[in-house]
């Protein structure tokens, strides 16, 4: 009494191929983070502390409002505003040229 098995050379090797996938992605997690070059590293900042304030005085140094300039940012938590403008341009157009040449 023979019994037939359900398996065939190629069910058999599409088995070990999704097993061989599945080992080597996870032997791919297992990796170690590549080392930083120095050359690369991040900048520390400035100092970028505002200026002391002296309580009790009416002008304080560095909190100045000059009223004919130009109020641009100059100094570290002055607002920005920045304005994006953009322009599309689309057209809907189709072309269809055939040509046949017979003989």
């Amino acid at each position: 009494m023979t019994q037939k098995l359900g398996f065939t050379v190629k069910t058999i090797s599409r088995s070990i191929t999704c097993i061989l996938v599945v080992e080597l992605s996870l032997l791919q997690a297992c990796t170690p983070i590549p080392q930083r070059d120095p050359a690369f590293a991040p900048v520390a900042p400035a100092d970028l502390r505002p200026p002391v304030q002296n309580s009790g005085s009416i002008y304080q140094s560095g909190y100045d409002t000059r009223l004919f300039e130009d109020q641009t940012a100059k100094r570290v938590g002055d607002i920005l505003t920045i304005t994006l403008l953009e322009k599309t341009q689309a057209k809907k157009a189709d072309d269809l040229n055939t040509k046949k040449k017979t003989r």
